[in-house]
C-alpha cells in the first residue's frame, strides 16, 4: 500500500503554525496515513515580519532538512 506524500504547511505573515490547525486535521481525514509537517520560523508572527526573507527560507530549509521523513520529496501549502 502506498503512503500519500508528505505535506508541509507554510503560515503566512502576522499568522503562526497554529493557524494551520484546520488544514492538517482536514489533509489527515482526507489522506490516511500522511505525513504533516507544520513549519514554525522563529516565533511566528513576530519574525513573519521582522526576519528578511533570506533568514526565513534558511530556517525553513534547515527544518525540512533536519526531518527524515521529508527525505524522499514533499508537497507544500502556504498560506498567506
Amino acid at each position: 500500500l502506498n503512503r500519500p506524500r508528505p505535506v508541509v504547511l507554510m503560515h503566512g505573515i502576522l499568522s503562526s503554525q497554529f493557524h494551520m490547525n484546520d488544514v492538517t486535521d482536514w489533509l489527515i481525514d482526507s489522506l490516511p496515513g500522511v505525513y504533516v509537517k507544520q513549519i514554525e520560523i522563529g516565533d511566528g508572527a513576530r519574525d513573519s515580519i521582522e526576519k528578511n526573507m533570506t533568514w526565513q527560507v534558511e530556517q525553513f530549509n534547515r527544518v525540512v532538512r533536519l526531518d527524515p521523513s521529508l527525505r524522499g520529496g514533499f508537497d507544500l501549502i502556504g498560506s498567506s
